[in-house]
């Protein structure tokens, strides 16, 4: 069997090889110099065990990592193969390295065939090299034959990788093997994120059906670029929502109509799920009929009695300004003191001039959001005004971002302003620290660390000192013998304690 699938997989290699281009002496091979032995010495061990590893196919040059293609060969020929896998190191290490330095995601070469799992030597060394890696990415990938059995196997042997995502650019595909990986997955695993995976509804409806049946729970939900057609399909999603215990659920750029948006958000009022704190709803597909009363609702719902703490709003430039208007009314009336909001990101709503006054109101009225981002908005420069008068009287925004429109005179004092909120809020948390401090511990801990320094010196205070009960008292002066230097000492210590009381 194992022979039979090595040779369906060359086969097929053949079938992609472009047998009319030709390299001559002018094309460049590349080959690294300098090998890294410790990754082929791990790696050669794991494919004399399995025979696996990494090929490239005929129509892109040597060093064209997106050509790499990954299926099942002999046994013998390792070190031209192993230097295949180097070069693919060498890429996932790069795009860590872009990542800044707390990178997260493991991005493995694109446009693989996975007949098998091959990366897992590199992956390891990464996650050793970089400890905040926690996710893994597949980029415009295809999976058969072995590639589950053996990326199970990996996971089990890897608990620090807790994401993954399956990204498509090129064109939507309908990855049944993605959907069949999901119940075998470890308990660690609890983020998943799909962009672009799923063709027709019906791929999207077994998405669902399995992760509703889903044994393990997840934190992290990300949905981007797909079709939502049913609201049956919205329902099975609140529920996988709640059954899950997700706290963060981002749904970017998907098609979603006005009537399963409305759908979405009354579930949520009706259903609430007391684990969401971030939840992202970006669609371009809402119009002027949509109504943000049901976003309203939600929000009063789960920013008062739940906990959500992060809440994006974007991508819908057809609300029209009546919905921006009605939605910043009853933003300002969530300021209770249960309300729970920190983060709020309204993106790309095309907010014109006209909305400019119930924004400020929002903003004047504000006692929660701390963060308040309208990147990409529709602001012009005499907006400046309204919104300038209306953050001078918040406190509480520690970060705000208004994107183009507004002159540089009014962006600086914008920032000005902002400045001063955070430095408060600093201030804030130094004297609340400041006040845990009452003047009996204040007390109680002079004379603790006073003893210390006393037996640190061997210093012996008299009888009398001793017998007394009054070391609680400011007053209390500890006889010390007549030494000038311990007289030294205490008037220094007693100096201290009198600028720190005042």
């Amino acid at each position: 069997l194992e022979r039979h699938q090595w040779l369906k997989g060359l086969f097929q290699a053949i079938k992609e090889l472009d047998f009319s281009q030709k390299f001559d002496d002018t094309d460049e091979i590349i080959f690294p110099n300098d090998l890294d032995e410790d990754l082929l010495d791990d790696d050669r061990q794991n494919f004399d065990r399995r025979g696996t590893d990494l090929v490239t196919t005929s129509t892109e040059r040597i060093g064209d990592l997106s050509a790499f293609a990954n299926f099942g060969r002999p046994k013998r020929a390792f070190s031209f193969t192993g230097e295949k896998l180097l070069l693919a190191y060498r890429f996932m290490k790069t795009q860590v390295e872009n990542q800044g330095s707390n990178p997260t995601i493991c991005k493995l070469p694109p446009g693989q065939i996975f007949r098998r799992f091959g990366f897992g030597v590199a992956i390891n060394k990464l996650m050793k090299q970089f400890p905040t890696i926690h996710t893994i990415q597949f980029t415009d990938a295809k999976f058969s034959s072995d590639f589950e059995l053996e990326f199970i196997e990996f996971l089990n042997s890897n608990t620090k990788a807790t994401h993954l995502s399956f990204i498509n650019y090129k064109s939507k595909q309908s990855n049944d093997e993605i959907i069949n990986l999901i119940p075998k997955l470890p308990p660690h695993i609890s983020g998943l994120k799909f962009s672009n995976n799923f063709s027709g509804s019906a791929a999207i409806d077994k998405l669902l059906q399995t992760l509703l049946y889903h044994r393990n729970p997840l934190i992290y939900l990300h949905i981007k670029k797909n079709t939502f057609k049913t609201i049956k399909q919205i329902t099975d999603l609140i529920q996988i929502i709640n059954v899950l215990g997700i706290s963060t659920i981002k749904l970017v750029c998907n098609n979603i109509n006005d009537e399963l948006a409305t759908q979405f958000f009354t579930a949520l009022v009706q259903n609430p799920i007391k684990t969401l704190s971030h939840l992202s709803f970006c669609t371009q597909n809402l119009t002027n009929y949509f109504s943000v009363s049901c976003v309203s609702d939600f929000l009063s719902k789960h920013t008062n009695s739940e906990k959500l703490v992060t809440f994006k709003f974007s991508h819908h430039p057809n609300l029209g300004e009546p919905n921006l208007n009605h939605l910043f009314s009853s933003l300002s009336n969530f300021n209770g003191n249960t309300n729970k909001l920190r983060r709020l990101q309204l993106d790309k709503l095309k907010i014109t001039h006209n909305n400019v006054l119930s924004l400020a109101i929002f903003i004047q009225s504000n006692c929660r959001v701390t963060e308040l981002l309208l990147n990409d908005n529709k602001f012009r420069q005499d907006s400046g005004p309204t919104i300038l008068a209306a953050l001078m009287r918040n406190t509480h925004l520690t970060r705000f971002e208004i994107g183009n429109g507004l002159d540089s005179t009014t962006m600086a004092e914008i920032n000005r302003l902002v400045e001063r909120n955070k430095n408060e809020k600093e201030r804030k948390i130094v004297k609340d620290i400041i006040k845990e401090r009452t003047v009996n511990s204040f007390y109680r801990d002079y004379h603790n660390i006073l003893n210390r320094l006393f037996d640190f010196l061997d210093i012996k205070p008299t009888e009398s000192n001793n017998s007394s009960s009054s070391h609680s008292n400011s007053n209390n002066k500890l006889n010390l013998n007549e030494s000038e230097g311990f007289k030294v000492c205490l008037e220094f210590v007693e100096r201290m304690i009198k600028r720190a009381m005042e």
